[in-house]
């Protein structure tokens, strides 16, 4: 997948994907409209053979294409850890800590998708754990089968701070990250829907929840 959008995304942006609807260089689907970019890159991609798309980000303050290992530095593994919350620092568990801090950072829901035993869990707590306490507060919790929406509601209310009446929120100053682990845990109710999960939504969708 990643190989064959890395062809795509470099013709796309070097104009050289064919528009008609009956294109042969790309399988995109039926009835698909192609939209070149209006201007070309200020920078071209770097080339092929230096690795893919994926493998880069741009630098601003250099006005550059770099590859992702540029932006960590090498550092010893602390010998106190356990094995399994050690984490060998990766082209990709870099791109997934820019991704999930950007999005925190600006209020935006993340969702961690992938296998069992992948390190989702660590990844997700590792850069919980490194984020300004005086700025942040994150509340955690680990769904089940037997995971009910008054129990995760009582759980989110708990770490929080009466404001006024019916009104809830981290102390002041700082904003709360909600972390759930096993997301997709809670059995299902007679009608096929999850209590816990639909509780999430509506908080994602309103802001909050009624009592």
């Amino acid at each position: 997948g990643r190989i064959k959008f890395d062809h795509f995304f470099r013709a796309l942006v070097e104009n050289r994907v064919d528009k008609s609807e009956e294109r042969k260089d790309f399988d995109l689907g039926p009835g698909l409209t192609i939209t070149p970019p209006a201007k070309k890159l200020g920078k071209p991609l770097p080339a092929a053979k230096a690795g893919t798309v994926y493998n880069f980000f741009f630098n601003k303050e250099l006005m550059g294409w770099r590859p992702w290992l540029e932006t960590t530095k090498a550092e010893p593994l602390n010998p106190e850890l356990d094995f399994q919350n050690i984490v060998v620092t990766t082209v990709d568990t870099v791109r997934y800590r820019y991704l999930f801090d950007l999005l925190t950072t600006h209020g935006k829901h993340v969702l961690f998708g992938g296998p069992t035993g992948t390190g989702k869990t660590v990844y997700i707590k590792q850069a919980l754990n490194s984020q300004d306490r005086s700025k942040w507060t994150s509340i955690s919790s680990t769904f089940s089968a037997q995971t009910n929406a008054n129990q995760i509601q009582d759980i989110i209310d708990g770490k929080l701070d009466k404001r006024r009446k019916g009104i809830f929120g981290p102390p002041f100053g700082t904003k709360a990250v909600i972390f759930i682990d096993d997301l997709n845990m809670p059995q299902l109710e007679e009608y096929g829907a999850q209590p816990p999960i639909e509780l999430l939504r509506q908080f994602m969708d309103h802001g909050g929840w009624y009592d």
